[in-house]
């Protein structure tokens, strides 16, 4: 059973799709990962391409492209941002709130 549906290599997608697909999943893996956990998930995911039927040498180049964007675009990692982050929680009402509230 594959559980990860990736699109598959025969797939009637754009190649845009798939180009996307890992671009923003190495993104998501580099944002909310430490970089052992990064490692670890990158190979997963790469594991799993393989599966769904991908070959190695035509997801390497699009591999490489993603990890160029998350060097151009200089994310930080969950673990080394600042936890400057404020939660604003409201209680339901069953009417929701008015304009002046």
């Amino acid at each position: 059973m594959n559980l990860y549906l990736y699109i598959p290599p025969l797939s009637a997608h754009p190649p845009s799709c798939f180009k996307g697909l890992i671009t923003g999943e190495v993104q998501r893996y580099w944002i909310q990962n430490n970089p052992e956990d990064f490692q670890m998930l990158l190979v997963k995911f790469i594991e799993r391409l393989i599966a769904r039927g991908h070959q190695l040498k035509d997801i390497s180049s699009l591999l490489q492209g993603a990890a160029t964007s998350i060097d151009s675009h200089n994310y930080t990692n969950k673990n080394n941002a600042s936890d400057n982050i404020l939660f604003i929680h409201r209680t339901y009402h069953p009417h929701g709130l008015s304009a002046k509230t």
